[in-house]
């Protein structure tokens, strides 16, 4: 198999970089038109059966997609070897997903309704049903295209469903008034049209059946990953599910509008995390104090940055929210600042956990912060939601992501040690969380005099970061770009 050029990764990576941030992005641009034309009850019910079918996706999956690619590195020299891994995969994920349906429909009232209070099985929750059933098949087709470096086919596979998926809904939504069923109907539609073009272009190179060998092997390195793809589930999605069952299903509609603008932070984050990871494990090879010391300035560095857009989105999400959603949604500005700085621990733990990853001793305590949080998160939720409503769930989310960061942090310091500044990060942190929380001091001025207050605020604070650490993102851009072209 040939090996990529170092200017074909780099291509490929910009490729994947956009696709990404197009597809997280639609869920984002459409929010004036969800808005507009579902009620928050209504988004609610939108954002609980994406929670169940995003359970329903692990469920179904098996952590199978992870050994497609896996195991055709082992396979890749043999055709006919790859077809059978690929068809064993798919058919035992069919033939299971069948099963769990059936089981699904029969023990609805048990597995399904006490968790989904007040939303009915039908139509809402069989819809999703089939978006899962559907999309797996697509999902296993478009995980094995970048093993085999199909950047562009991967690109023109998702952005052509996202096309779709958008006009339909649109057009469902908007014209024929269909509200929540008609998002969930254009997500079956694309997911049954994109079924049958897997079938069209996966299906020749396949073998469709189940190889007993390869069934063996692939479940014993994929399963193992299904109770950490469930934590990680409960710590992001359980606090919906308790909003709907504690307070309303309207209430998880406002809440996760405001949860959309941690999409903003989450690209940023990420971002960063794609670019910092190679260059991370390229300087503590290096083994020396410089590497170190660059490590521990440049994240510190990207913490303030992370803590500065939380800070420019929480200070402005009033007047965001005014021009982007309806009336009815607006209250959703009270949990943006804590899920926009959920996100700023999260990019911290990244930070922390590349010691634990680059050891090789260490891959066994990763789950450790993942479980903890969850149990926490489950814990929080259930007594502060009933309480506080949405603002309980989102400190909830917050409290988590620290705690979570704080674990690995300590973790990480039993491996590679780096002498991160763990107070100077939090404090960072901290003191623009507390500037974010402008919104919520009671204030007898206009809207517009708050407006230039605000305004004055982020302008000060702007400054004084580019005339202190303009330096110091122009050296790292060039460290970057330096690695690149020696790799």
């Amino acid at each position: 198999m040939k090996i990529q050029s170092p200017k074909a990764i780099l291509q490929n990576s910009v490729v994947y970089g956009i696709t990404d941030i197009l597809l997280k992005g639609i869920n984002f641009l459409l929010l004036p038109v969800y808005t507009i034309y579902l009620t928050t009850t209504d988004y609610g019910i939108l954002a609980i059966v994406t929670s169940i079918t995003a359970l329903l996706t692990i469920i179904f999956r098996f952590g199978l997609s992870r050994s497609t690619v896996r195991f055709y590195f082992k396979y890749k020299d043999s055709r006919d070897d790859v077809k059978k891994l690929w068809g064993t995969i798919i058919t035992f994920i069919y033939i299971s997903a069948v099963i769990i349906c059936i089981l699904i429909i029969i023990f609805k009232d048990t597995v399904i309704i006490p968790f989904v209070d007040g939303i009915e099985f039908y139509p809402y929750i069989a819809l999703g049903i089939l978006i899962v059933f559907f999309d797996q098949a697509f999902s296993i087709y478009q995980a094995t295209l970048p093993a085999r470096h199909h950047a562009l086919k991967y690109s023109k596979n998702n952005i052509s469903r996202m096309i779709i998926r958008l006009s339909l809904t649109i057009t469902l939504v908007v014209i024929f008034k269909l509200s929540v069923i008609g998002v969930l109907i254009a997500n079956v539609v694309t997911s049954l049209l994109f079924f049958i073009f897997t079938v069209y272009s996966f299906g020749p190179e396949i073998k469709l059946g189940i190889d007993s060998r390869k069934l063996k092997e692939t479940p014993t390195y994929s399963i193992p990953l299904i109770p950490i793809a469930l934590a990680s589930w409960l710590y992001s999605m359980i606090d919906k599910i308790f909003l709907n069952s504690m307070i309303s299903t309207a209430s998880v509609g406002i809440y996760s509008i405001g949860f959309q603008f941690g999409f903003i932070m989450s690209l940023f984050v990420d971002s960063v995390h794609k670019a910092f990871k190679p260059w991370f494990y390229d300087s503590i090879e290096n083994e020396s104090d410089q590497s170190h010391e660059q490590i521990i300035k440049y994240s510190e560095l990207f913490v303030l940055l992370y803590a500065f857009l939380a800070f420019s989105i929480s200070i402005f999400c009033k007047e965001i929210l005014q021009v982007m959603v309806t009336e009815e949604f607006r209250e959703g500005w009270r949990v943006i600042p804590f899920v926009t700085f959920s996100f700023v621990f999260s990019g911290i733990q990244y930070f922390f956990f590349y010691p634990i990853e680059y050891s090789l001793k260490g891959s066994k305590y990763m789950n450790i912060p993942i479980f903890t949080s969850a149990a926490l998160n489950i814990g929080l939720n259930y007594v502060l939601i009933p309480v506080y409503g949405i603002i309980g769930a989102a400190i909830t989310t917050l409290i988590s992501h620290v705690l979570s960061a704080s674990l690995t942090y300590a973790i990480s310091k039993k491996f590679v040690f780096i002498k991160y500044n763990l107070v100077k990060m939090y404090f960072f942190s901290g003191l623009f969380f507390c500037f974010s929380m402008l919104n919520f001091i009671p204030y007898t001025t206009s809207d517009l005099n708050l407006f230039v207050i605000k305004l004055l605020l982020f302008g000060l604070i702007t400054t004084l970061l580019i005339t202190n650490y303009k330096i110091e993102l122009k050296s790292f851009y060039r460290l970057a770009i330096s690695k690149v072209k020696k790799n």
